[in-house]
């Protein structure tokens, strides 16, 4: 799946300075202004992608999520393609409600879509086959207290006219009631289900006005809208039923790891995220009681974020948990440069000619071919969604393993997980990612930081619940020495686009979850009108009887935003964590570039375990383990048994053994 913005290019600057090293043609500043001021000409430039495919794109991000009866939701997407005349209606009557009260055009789509129960049109069918609301019957009770029946009902009279007893009307609705395990009735879930899928595509009519206006023109219904719609609600109709995709459950939340680039920073979350692993392996193999089932649905990375998720993916694949977590250790405690990458050795005005990046991630991929092919998506319910970016169109690509569109052999993975951590000009791009039942992704792929620095909009997007969002940075970037040449700037501002991103993506991602959920909110509310059971009715909206928990864990406070928990009405459907390398305590240096020295390393590394600790109980909590399972692993004790382990094992192998020897830089053959 690929998103459209425009690429930062900053190879010619490079280049221009590169070459000014060497050829006297471009020895002087002038000449450099002469390249970058030349106009750009397009007839090289990618061809953009269709109108057509942008509607499709748009129309899946809108409607994939996740579903408690993906074979329903997914007919409903095929319906919704094959016939979407509702959305076309509604973004007719936006068209001419520019600057007015558009509230019609939504209150109209909704009647379509949903036909509640009080609608003025008896008999209606919702489209695209939708489920009808749940027919309601209804009981007559006397109760003493007038107030008490206002809550439950609607008050039809003083049946004894005594003042003191009244007749309530009070609806009989089963369908809000979870069973004992848990679950929900195929009634209530189907219910929700609608709701969902009519909240997702309710918004679709509303983005396309603004693709028309990026446009600067209306899209034509015949060549652009039915087709592209046509093909977004397919994609996603095959990706909400992909048999190994699980479906969303009442019993426990749909939980997605978030996890952002930084190189050998990677190690804080490297840290954190074993501490979280050791957990779910003392819970899988039955160690503690009551958490069995606790599991990563979702991972979702840019850069070194996927390359820990790969390894989170690994141990969600049976037989494969320790072996993940000794790669996640090592892989970030125990390697140099040569291990992970060879140099292009050559003059450095070359990178002005055909060149494409000072390194190449051979070890690396080498590492990843052997990760890989250890785990199969087939018998592996966690998701894993790589992000990258094509610098010749300026898509992001988010890759997913349970996807059919992206399914991939082993080599096309891998590349799908390289392109993910090159930065550009640091690293050789990815040209290529191969899939199996479709051509491959052809560009030049390279690090997704640079568009998306922490991808919490795409665990949105795919259904997460619960979220836990690690950052191996803090609000603001870190400080640097005053620059002295313009390649340090330049460096910088690559180092600054990848890190602006995380903290405006949190809270968009935030604020979109929120209107997602809230409009789901609305429509239940607006579908299930005739129930005189107001309480009831507003528990089942608010989605109260969902997981066993009924506490609400606060997020974590964030400058200027408020967090999902503020709005009662979708707080137990959106829940995340914010996790912040820190900047001040625990204090700990940084890498830089693509210095990979163990030493550093491990010290990064017990700073994520010790950040770990202080938001032990709210990150389980998130994950929805159970209290008495929180209380045994987030004690003092435990942190420190765990620390001793660490402390044991690195003076045990010390770091010398983890280096190649030999030259620092390997080059490349």
């Amino acid at each position: 799946m690929k998103t459209r913005a425009a690429a930062h290019l900053v190879l010619p600057l490079l280049a221009a300075l590169a070459t000014g090293s060497f050829g006297c043609a471009y020895l002087h500043t002038p000449k450099v202004l002469d390249l970058l001021n030349a106009p750009s000409s397009s007839a090289d430039a990618a061809a953009r992608p269709t109108v057509a495919a942008r509607v499709g794109r748009l129309v899946r991000e809108h409607l994939a999520d996740v579903y408690f009866v993906p074979a329903s939701t997914g007919a409903w997407m095929t319906a919704l393609g094959a016939a979407p005349d509702p959305i076309l209606a509604q973004l007719a009557c936006l068209r001419g409600k520019r600057g007015q009260d558009a509230s019609a055009c939504y209150d109209a789509f909704r009647d379509a879509v949903l036909v509640p129960a009080t609608t003025s049109a008896p008999g209606a069918a919702p489209a695209w086959g939708v489920a009808a609301p749940p027919a309601l019957t209804f009981t007559t009770t006397t109760i003493a207290d007038p107030q008490t029946c206002a809550d439950v009902g609607v008050v039809l009279a003083d049946p004894s006219g005594s003042g003191r007893s009244f007749a309530c009307r009070e609806t009989t609705a089963p369908v809000f009631a979870p069973a004992s395990d848990g679950s929900f009735s195929a009634t209530a879930t189907l219910e929700i289900d609608a709701e969902r899928f009519a909240a997702n595509a309710i918004g679709v009519a509303s983005s396309l006005i603004a693709l028309e206006d990026s446009l600067g023109r209306p899209l034509d219904e015949a060549k652009e809208l039915r087709p592209g719609i046509a093909s977004g609600a397919n994609e996603a109709s095959a990706y909400v039923r992909s048999p190994s995709r699980p479906a969303r459950s009442a019993a426990r939340p749909r939980t997605s790891l978030v996890m952002s680039g930084g190189a050998a920073n990677g190690a804080f979350t490297g840290g954190f995220v074993w501490r979280l692993l050791e957990t779910l392996r003392r819970c899988r193999a039955g160690e503690v009681s009551g958490c069995n089932d606790a599991a990563i649905d979702l991972v979702v990375g840019t850069s070194t974020g996927s390359l820990v998720g790969v390894l989170v993916d690994l141990f969600h694949t049976k037989g494969q948990e320790a072996n993940a977590m000794r790669l996640l250790v090592d892989n970030y405690t125990c390697v140099d440069e040569s291990k992970l990458y060879c140099v292009n050795s050559t003059l450095d005005w070359k990178l002005a000619q055909d060149v494409r990046g000072i390194i190449r991630f051979d070890g690396i991929r080498g590492l990843l071919k052997s990760t890989i092919s250890n785990v199969n998506p087939s018998g592996n319910a966690t998701e894993l969604v790589t992000m990258t970016v094509d610098y010749d169109s300026g898509d992001a690509y988010a890759i997913s393993d349970l996807d059919p569109v992206d399914a991939a052999d082993t080599e096309g993975r891998v590349d799908a997980l390289l392109s993910s951590i090159v930065e550009p000009i640091l690293s050789e791009p990815v040209d290529s990612i191969g899939r199996k039942n479709a051509p491959a992704y052809r560009g030049t792929f390279i690090d997704g930081g640079i568009r998306t620095g922490l991808p919490v909009l795409e665990a949105m997007h795919r259904g997460a619940e619960r979220m836990i969002a690690i950052s191996t940075s803090g609000i603001e970037a870190d400080p640097i020495a005053h620059p002295t040449a313009a390649t340090q700037i330049l460096f910088r501002t690559i180092d600054l686009l990848v890190e602006q991103p995380r903290v405006g993506e949190l809270q968009q991602a935030e604020l979109a979850a929120v209107a997602r959920r809230m409009q789901e909110y609305t429509l239940c509310e607006r579908r299930l009108g005739a129930v005189t059971n107001k309480a009831a009715r507003d528990r089942f909206c608010r989605r109260d009887n969902l997981f066993p928990s009924p506490s609400i864990q606060s997020t974590a406070p964030v400058s200027l935003w408020l967090g999902p928990t503020a709005f009662q009405e979708v707080a137990r459907s959106w829940q995340t964590e914010w996790i912040y390398r820190p900047e001040e305590v625990p204090k700990a240096p940084s890498a830089t570039g693509y210095s990979f020295d163990p030493d550093l390393m491990r010290t990064i590394w017990k700073q994520g375990m010790a950040v770990f600790q202080t938001r032990c109980s709210e990150t389980l909590h998130v994950i929805g383990l159970p209290q008495a399972v929180i209380d045994g692993e987030c004690t003092a004790a435990r942190a420190a048994s765990l620390a001793q382990h660490f402390d044991a094992a690195f003076k045990a192998k010390p770091s010398s053994q983890c280096k190649s020897g030999g030259p620092k830089y390997r080059i490349c053959e």
